[in-house]
């Protein structure tokens, strides 16, 4: 197995060290392409979502013959980043993600008649813990003229109101840059620190998104 080498902190010898920590897969599928932190090699033929046996066997050998370098380089970079791994039958891709990055926003699941606006609870847990506070938990406040639901969010801990503002802030630029499928979540819902200065409470714009929830997940 190949070994990881001793690398400083610059983004070019970070690129350089994941390429060779992944150089099996490298021989077999060619260099990745790089965009910022995300490495993405192409195992199959894009054209299509299947494998046929050859096809399936060399891409299980090839994940088995460098699952124990990626992992190692997980708990290397564990300090610095969050390493996440994607894998499908046509594309490999591992992403760099700053550990002071936060993906808030899940994503939006819809069903026949509601849409649920998914807050990542992990991402709020591990929000507060970075920044010395504590997280209490949420409760969901159902505004039934309008079949919508808000959610406030609990904390508690030294400075609690300042690092609030911070987490307000972050959130709201992240759900401005929020797109999937094609909706927008900029004008759904509105967030605001109050309760006494340890709550967040996102709230459903309930005159012009009926049936819309807020749901911690």
């Amino acid at each position: 197995m190949k070994h990881l080498k001793r690398f400083n902190e610059s983004d070019d010898s970070l690129h350089i060290e994941l390429r060779d920590s992944m150089q099996e897969f490298n021989d077999v599928f060619g260099e990745p392409t790089v965009v910022n932190n995300r490495y993405k090699w192409i195992i199959g033929d894009s054209a299509s979502r299947w494998l046929d046996r050859d096809g399936f066997e060399k891409m299980i050998d090839t994940y088995n013959s460098i699952k124990d370098n990626a992992l190692t380089m997980a708990d290397r970079l564990a300090d610095r980043y969050k390493v996440l791994f994607n894998m499908t039958a046509t594309e490999f891709t591992i992403e760099l993600k700053e550990n002071d990055d936060y993906e808030f926003i899940k994503g939006i699941e819809e069903d026949i008649y509601d849409l649920n606006i998914l807050i990542s609870r992990s991402e709020v847990e591990r929000w507060a813990s970075d920044n010395g506070i504590h997280f209490d938990g949420a409760e969901e406040n159902p505004q039934e003229e309008y079949n919508t639901t808000d959610l406030i969010l609990k904390f508690s801990g030294t400075d609690v109101e300042e690092k609030l503002w911070d987490f307000e802030s972050m959130l709201d630029t992240e759900k401005v840059g929020f797109d999937e499928r094609g909706k927008e979540l900029a004008d759904m819902f509105f967030i605001q620190v109050g309760g006494g200065s340890n709550e967040v409470y996102l709230g459903i714009n309930d005159d012009e998104y009926e049936d819309t929830h807020i749901k911690l997940v």
